[in-house]
């Protein structure tokens, strides 16, 4: 058992150097595009970053439920809201001392983010999330990433024509390293799987406390990168934007393979949480300013989340096979 812990960590160490060099070249490219479309870096963050950073999540949720593994991807989805705010903006606000926000290059929609990320917990009332409802979640994420285009374009100046070269140029870098994210990624949930299995973990909590870590790892290197090179928009909208892929469109294609019948108090405790913190982050926001002490809150928030997980886990004796 020692040595395949072993060898499960070394892959998963070397997938997490994977996943930080490829979502440093991935932003790198997406800054210069937007650049030279005239873009707001909101914009492209909401769009193109969130949806890129999400692949691991979406790739998890197709897999997964392919195998009928559901409740893998319901953790997942709701555990990786909850770590891109508590962690990952956390985080960021911590290190950055204080984020400003401003409205006019953060056009974040927030009563739109609260009612997709709400979504899933109505539909799921009856204790199942059925292939109809999968249809309703897609279509809350079209109508919200719909709307957000419809925005951009009446407001920007986009350029219409841009160099062929340039375009397939940077198409292929970000192509190519956002292949490189999910195959890193892929690696590392394989590998914490198999860390899970040795420490006989359910798979919904295994998914909601540790697996979302992981796949959220790309969402902290890029927000922290793009704060480093003052593109604070591209952070905020890579965050909000992966809330609602996780809510919307992650769960939206997993219900539609496989409905998802719900355990409701380990899914209500996970996801009246996740819904509380999204709507504390955002009331953070509407301010304009995120100072360290709120972001310092926000860390302690999920500390509280992962003890009562890790204690619910030990009360039942799944931790390290004890039954």
């Amino acid at each position: 058992m020692a040595s395949d812990l072993l060898f499960w960590g070394i892959i998963g160490a070397l997938s997490v150097f994977l996943i930080l060099k490829s979502s440093s070249y991935a932003l790198d490219s997406i800054v210069r595009y937007a650049q030279k479309t005239r873009l707001s870096y909101y914009f492209v963050g909401l769009l193109i970053v969130s949806i890129g950073t999400s692949l691991p999540e979406i790739f998890t949720s197709i897999i997964s439920s392919l195998e009928g593994k559901t409740e893998l991807v319901l953790g997942d989805a709701m555990g990786a809201t909850i770590v891109d705010i508590t962690l990952v903006l956390a985080m960021v606000a911590i290190v950055a001392g204080k984020l400003k926000v401003s409205h006019q290059k953060v056009g974040i929609s927030w009563w739109k983010v609260l009612v997709v990320v709400s979504l899933p917990l109505v539909l799921a009332l009856d204790g199942r999330l059925s292939r109809l409802d999968g249809i309703l979640m897609l279509a809350s994420f079209t109508w919200f990433y719909g709307w957000s285009i419809y925005i951009e374009i009446k407001k920007q100046k986009i350029v219409k024509s841009i160099p062929y070269q340039f375009a397939f140029k940077e198409t292929f870098i970000f192509g190519v390293n956002i292949g490189l994210l999910v195959l890193g990624v892929q690696f590392l949930v394989l590998a914490s799987f198999h860390l899970a299995s040795a420490l006989n973990i359910p798979l919904y909590l295994f998914g909601a406390v540790f697996l979302s870590i992981f796949t959220t790892s790309p969402e902290f290197v890029i927000e922290l990168k793009a704060l480093i090179n003052k593109k604070a928009p591209i952070a905020f909208g890579d965050i909000f934007g992966s809330v609602v892929c996780n809510t919307s469109l992650v769960l939206g294609i997993a219900t539609v393979i496989a409905p998802i019948v719900i355990e409701k108090t380990l899914f209500y405790t996970v996801g009246l949480f996740m819904l509380a913190v999204v709507a504390l982050s955002i009331s953070f926001l509407r301010k304009e300013v995120i100072k360290r002490w709120e972001g310092i809150l926000l860390f302690a928030i999920y500390l509280v989340f992962l003890a009562i997980q890790i204690s619910y886990l030990l009360g039942k004796g799944f931790l390290f096979g004890m039954v």
